[in-house]
């Protein structure tokens, strides 16, 4: 099994995100798993760390392509937070795009995943389309930090962004 699509059709609880997070680091029983897209289904904040957690550790062995998962509160929920901590990018995270279209994201939410694109050289391709408000607070960091320097693709489509966030953006 290389990609596993769980249409929004179907119903994914809290012990099936369990279970996969398991099953993709135990005994590499989902080793060949790259391809995750099971967006439109809830994920609690613990499943959520613990997916992120086996995706980062499972990379290490063969990059993952694609991680499309969540529903549209998971931002709200600090769901991104935990799930981007599970990702931890400390060590050879390689994770070639992440799509979190449509996820509710909040400023915070936002952070993380700044944080994530910024540290790492693996994200080539991110989507954050249809989160309005998300870059409401994006021109407030006076760090220099690169935002987004190792991505190729950024989609921001449907998202709320003045002109000093777009100066922002393009200067950083």
């Amino acid at each position: 099994l290389v990609e596993l699509v769980i249409l929004s059709i179907k119903t994914v609880t809290e012990a099936n995100w369990v279970r996969l997070a398991a099953a993709i680091t135990k005994h590499g029983q989902a080793r060949h798993l790259k391809t995750l897209q099971a967006s439109g289904h809830a994920i609690g904040n613990s499943s959520a760390k613990a997916l992120g957690a086996a995706i980062h550790e499972s990379s290490k062995s063969a990059p993952w392509l694609l991680v499309a998962i969540g529903d549209n509160e998971m931002g709200v929920n600090g769901g991104i937070e935990d799930f981007v901590h599970g990702l931890s990018p400390g060590d050879n995270l390689q994770l070639a795009a992440l799509d979190l279209s449509f996820k509710g994201l909040s400023s915070s939410s936002l952070c993380s995943i700044l944080h994530l694109a910024s540290i790492g050289q693996f994200l080539e391709t991110l989507n954050l389309s249809r989160n309005p408000g998300c870059m409401k607070d994006l021109d407030k960091d006076d760090s220099n930090t690169k935002i987004f320097p190792f991505v190729e693709e950024l989609d921001l489509s449907a998202n709320e962004l003045a002109s000093n966030q777009a100066k922002f953006l393009l200067e950083r």
